[in-house]
C-alpha cells in the first residue's frame, strides 16, 4: 500500500511539468502533421499552463505558437531582442496583423 501512495504523490509532478522544453521538435515532419502538432500543443498549454519554451528557425511558426519571442543574434549568440505576440488565438496565418509580425521577425534576423 505504501509503495501505491509514492507513485501517486509522484505522478501529478512527472506528468504536469512547469518548464517544458522543445528544440525544434517538428524539424521534420512533413507540413500536415506539423499543423497538427501546432494545434494540439497550444490546446495542452492552455489546458495544463505548463510553460512551453519552444525553439524554433521556423518564423511562421514562433508567431503561430508563441507569447513572446525571443529573436538571437549570430555568434556569439546574445539576446538581440524579445518581442510580446499579441494576436489573439486562434491565430490567423493570413491576416494582416499576423503578416506584420512575420515580417518584422523576418527583418531582426537578417545580418546581410
Amino acid at each position: 500500500m505504501q509503495r501505491k501512495r509514492k507513485k501517486r504523490s509522484i505522478l501529478p509532478s512527472a506528468t504536469k511539468p512547469e518548464l517544458l522544453l522543445m528544440d525544434e521538435p517538428y524539424g521534420q515532419l512533413d507540413i500536415d502533421l506539423r499543423f497538427k502538432l501546432e494545434d494540439e500543443l497550444i490546446r495542452l498549454w492552455k489546458k495544463t499552463g505548463t510553460t512551453v519554451l519552444f525553439i524554433t528557425h521556423n518564423i511562421e511558426e514562433a508567431v503561430y505558437l508563441s507569447q513572446k519571442i525571443m529573436v538571437l543574434t549570430n555568434k556569439p549568440t546574445s539576446v538581440k531582442t524579445v518581442l510580446d505576440n499579441p494576436l489573439p488565438m486562434p491565430r490567423d496565418v493570413v491576416s494582416p496583423e499576423f503578416v506584420e509580425l512575420r515580417n518584422k521577425v523576418t527583418d531582426l534576423i537578417k545580418w546581410w
